[in-house]
């Protein structure tokens, strides 16, 4: 119940400052959205693809070995591990941030023309960079109060700061940039950095040390790299072959379908570090406890599905402008392959807990290739839509083949027959409800929250029947004031 309890706490720490986060996106919509339309969406997705590309090269995956060796069981201290960590990160981060705004300049015609555009790329790597790891420090020390709080004050202060420069400034992307830089240097700024000193001194680790921590991190280059491509390289060929209002349209969509990436983000940051944690105090019998908590996140993460696919296309029609309305269409994929990303990442536990990424690597090479060969025709073919299909079968792909590597360097104790079956229900589900049940978006999102919530409570009870009993008798106890 210890480790039930950690992960799932945290996680509704972080799921409940996300939510909120993403909540003041949605109400700021319908004013954003009328005063940019959409090519400002398509160049600040641009934008968004590059930064995201080059700070995942940045990182090399040392975020991933900052996690696995900071709880090793050598003689290697902590504050060593995390010393070195930071100063490649960081280092790594000013290289590569120089080097795509000349990258960015290089592309030519808009928006790559514009040298202040391309300075903004390059600043934000380092600032993503910076935010990854002072989050993957947070969670260490187990400080999810104050990842919550952090996420909270940047969602405030960039949809705010966005909001007020857009109707009082210019209606183009530089609201939009400037909003998301300042959001991310909040975030930054509440959660922390180390000392001063443990970035300029040495941390003391051997040679062979750092190898072992750099080579764990290696293989999340090449994952990392293929996530950008499965993610965001779809907007390239949109723009290519479909222009800047379209590609606005879709990343609109986008951003309306990944909603449950909070769900993703919030068991990756609790789940990794407390997997590795048990798995360090009882590598025997951490299989049967880990894998009956990683049963649980798997329903959740299907859960979730089924909510964004039932309503979000009534979302968009009810919040956005109806240049976007056409978006809605794209969502139960989108929001596919958001669910079979975080079960990916799940299924990397047992990779994580061996120390060996390198089949994760493979498999994410092997998707992100296929999946740039299926976009150019999908997307020449389909459009938008062709490439909200393809990004859920490309994620789905790489889940399967993770999990299939995954349990043969360690098996957790999963019931796959029940997750199996909720799966199908839950898939089932989600294609009767996805349509609009009624003209007016507010009631068809009415009409089926009541029939998502028996849904939930269902295969709750189905799935974790213990966690529902140990749930009731928790609350209990905070009814009685024990």
């Amino acid at each position: 119940m210890g480790i039930i309890k950690k992960v799932f706490g945290a996680s509704a720490i972080i799921v409940l400052a996300n939510g909120l986060n993403r909540l003041l996106a949605i109400l700021a919509a319908p004013i954003l959205t009328r005063v940019l339309g959409p090519a400002p969406y398509g160049v600040m997705a641009l934008v968004g693809t590059a930064t995201s590309l080059a700070s995942t090269l940045s990182l090399l995956g040392i975020d991933m070995g900052y996690v696995r060796f900071y709880f090793s069981r050598t003689n290697t201290a902590s504050h060593a591990v995390e010393t070195f960590c930071w100063r490649y990160a960081i280092l790594s981060s000013i290289v590569v941030g120089v080097l795509a705004v000349c990258g960015w300049r290089l592309l030519g015609g808009k928006p790559y023309n514009n040298f202040l555009v391309a300075g903004m790329v390059g600043f934000t790597i380092v600032l993503f960079v910076a935010n990854t790891m002072s989050q993957t420090g947070a969670r260490l020390r187990e400080k999810y109060g104050r990842i919550g709080l952090s996420i909270i004050a940047s969602g405030v202060c960039g949809t705010l700061t966005t909001i007020i420069l857009a109707t009082l400034w210019r209606a183009d992307e530089w609201p939009l940039l400037i909003g998301f830089s300042l959001g991310i240097m909040m975030n930054v700024a509440i959660v922390g950095v180390p000392k001063r000193v443990w970035l300029v001194s040495p941390s003391g680790l051997s040679a062979e040390e750092k190898w072992s921590i750099v080579k764990l991190g290696l293989p999340g280059l090449v994952t990392g790299s293929m996530y950008w491509i499965l993610s965001s390289s779809d907007r390239w060929f949109i723009k290519h072959f479909w222009g800047e209002g379209t590609v606005g349209i879709y990343s609109f969509a986008y951003n309306v379908a990944i909603i449950g990436i909070i769900v993703n983000t919030a068991m990756v940051l609790t789940w990794f570090p407390e997997s590795v944690r048990a798995y360090e105090k009882d590598g025997e019998g951490a299989s049967v406890v880990l894998g009956e908590v990683w049963g649980g996140l798997a329903l959740l993460l299907c859960l979730v599905w089924l909510m964004v696919a039932s309503v979000g296309g009534d979302a968009i029609r009810l919040l956005a402008d109806s240049r976007f309305h056409s978006g809605a269409a794209y969502v139960p994929w989108i929001a596919g392959g958001v669910y079979f990303y975080g079960m990916a990442q799940l299924a990397n536990t047992g990779l994580l807990i061996s120390k060996n990424m390198k089949p994760a690597a493979q498999l994410w090479f092997i998707g992100g290739i296929l999946n740039l060969f299926l976009n150019y025709f999908a997307i020449r073919a389909w459009g938008a839509y062709g490439a909200a299909i393809i990004n859920c079968l490309s994620f789905g792909f790489i889940y399967f083949g993770v999990m299939w590597r995954s349990t043969r360097y360690y098996n957790l104790s999963v019931a796959w027959k029940k997750l199996s079956l909720a799966a199908v229900v839950v898939l089932i589900c989600g294609v009767l409800m996805s349509p609009a049940w009624h003209s007016y978006p507010l009631l068809s999102i009415c009409f089926k929250l009541p029939i998502y919530v028996i849904i939930c409570l269902f295969l709750v009870r189905f799935i974790v029947p213990g966690w529902v009993s140990q749930i009731k008798a928790h609350l209990a106890k905070i009814v009685n004031g024990k």
